[in-house]
């Protein structure tokens, strides 16, 4: 347990006390809508949820560290913006994934497709996440060091906010009964969701999800959102694949129209298209490929567009790490802010680079302190450590080059009491910061061209924003951190000066 000025942090509690807590925690998931619908458990008039895990507590953060994590979430909006308007250097770092990775290379093929056919909306919005973790035992003092970004699995947001109310309603009821001088916790929220702007009144915004969604309760809150504002945007949700063929038409001008079920009235133009599915291969059978398709093509603004969704894949953070790389994107002040958040990270092409992070990722002594990362979303696909070697060895070497090699952070010795639907647990354990950002921009051709003197085009950006955070904590033994698969809890944040604890 931390100790700060003589205050163990979380408290020591008693069997009963732990007891209560726990019972006060599952009264507030079950009336506040922290919940997972466990898959095909719906009938007529029941459906099946269990409460999201959660931390009892909130973990403790360096207050600067969480600080700068918002700060330099604009800059991170704008260089991703850049890159998916560079579709050349996207090309570049990708076209070896393309040529072998079915979800590349149909992404690719649809980009293409539309590029063609000729692109009828100049407009793209984009719902970012950048997720960090603390590392203290490399060189120099507690650092915060980016895990991965993501343009398009960016879930979170409801949750998170839930869990940090409880955790303030606790701390203001005297449910925590804990005496001591740690202050609240930070106000530090904000709010998440698509941006609401009166230009999309008179249209709606389509929802992409799933089929047999677990969760709802992070994403119908948005949709709810969105018709509760002054005045109602009309928020529709429509599974990704056969539904969209079946609820959406283009017009000869290439207006997206859905018709929603159970209305004989005009069908409704989509302003927006917001992605929650689409980011695993299974789901682009022929239904997925066309659906995508013919969103793509669409005048609805796309969040993400297609370039954008490719550049959340993790060659391109590797490629982001290489000497020089930033540059072509930001300028130099912006470029350096961003590279000191660069954990190591390596490619495992034919390189000389690459072929020295080969050998490491075969030595099962050098590649204790790594992570092996494939290009796909939403947790559970990585390797860890030990394990690595083994699992290249099931894999064909001229398949190498589609994963990175990235070295694991080593955050400080930190406790909590984490509940899932896997028990409770009191035990060190690591946290994640996850920072959104939201921004809307112009397609500019020229963006991420550099001419002779090493100059860089700004993106068109129209909105640029941070738009909140998640928080989340899990054992310190577990490898990922996913939520929704079990492996971590969300969280809350409690900001300190950490040269004060140890």
């Amino acid at each position: 347990m931390a100790r700060m000025s003589g205050i163990t942090y979380p408290p020591n509690l008693t069997e009963e006390l732990v007891t209560h807590l726990i019972t006060e925690v599952k009264d507030w998931q079950s009336t506040h809508g922290s919940l997972l619908k466990l898959v095909r458990t719906e009938n007529e008039h029941t459906v099946l949820c269990r409460p999201i895990g959660v931390s009892l507590f909130p973990s403790l953060f360096p207050k600067a560290c969480f600080e700068e994590a918002v700060q330099i979430q604009t800059i991170y909006n704008k260089l991703y913006v850049a890159i998916s308007e560079d579709a050349q250097w996207l090309f570049d770092v990708l076209q070896d994934l393309i040529k072998e990775d079915y979800l590349a290379s149909t992404l690719w093929k649809i980009h293409t497709r539309v590029d063609h056919e000729g692109t009828v909306q100049d407009l793209t919005l984009g719902i970012f996440r950048s997720d960090y973790m603390l590392d203290s035992s490399y060189e120099g003092p507690t650092s915060m060091k980016q895990v991965e970004f993501n343009t398009f699995s960016c879930a979170g947001g409801t949750h998170g906010n839930r869990t940090s109310e409880m955790h303030r309603h606790f701390q203001r009821s005297g449910v925590y009964d804990i005496e001591s001088s740690i202050e609240a916790l930070s106000a530090a929220h904000g709010a998440y969701g698509p941006p609401r702007g009166e230009d999309l009144i008179q249209t709606c915004i389509l929802i992409v999800v799933q089929p047999y969604n677990i969760n709802i309760c992070d994403e119908r809150p948005i949709e709810y959102g969105l018709w509760e504002s002054t005045p109602p945007i009309p928020a529709y949700r429509v599974c990704f694949g056969e539904e969209i063929l079946a609820s959406t038409s283009l017009t000869a001008s290439k207006q997206l129209l859905y018709h929603p079920q159970g209305r004989s009235s005009t069908p409704l133009e989509v302003s927006v298209v917001y992605m929650r599915a689409g980011y695993d291969a299974e789901e682009y059978d022929d239904y997925g490929y066309r659906s995508r398709f013919q969103l793509e093509q669409s005048q609805a603004i796309k969040c993400p567009s297609i370039l954008c969704h490719l550049a959340t894949f993790k060659k391109v953070q590797q490629a982001l790490a290489m000497p020089g790389a930033l540059l072509r994107f930001l300028p130099p002040d912006e470029a350096a802010r961003v590279a000191r958040t660069f954990a190591p990270l390596y490619p495992l092409d034919t390189s000389q680079l690459g072929l020295q992070a080969r050998e490491v990722a075969c030595d099962p002594g050098a590649v204790v302190d790594y992570v092996l990362k494939p290009s796909l979303e939403g947790g559970g696909h990585n390797v860890y450590r030990s394990d690595i070697p083994c699992a290249l060895e099931r894999i064909p070497k001229d398949s190498w080059h589609q994963y990175i090699l990235m070295r694991l952070m080593r955050p400080p010795p930190l406790q909590n009491i984490l509940m899932s639907h896997q028990g409770v647990y009191q035990g060190l354990v690591i946290s994640e910061l996850g920072i959104f950002g939201a921004c809307l921009w112009r397609r500019n051709s020229s963006v991420g061209s550099r001419e002779s003197k090493g100059l860089y085009n700004e993106p068109d950006l129209i909105m640029n924003r941070n738009a909140g955070w998640s928080f989340k904590t899990k054992r310190q033994d577990v490898n990922e951190m996913s939520v929704v698969k079990g492996y971590g809890c969300f969280d809350s944040p409690l900001l300190l000066d950490f040269a004060s604890s140890t």
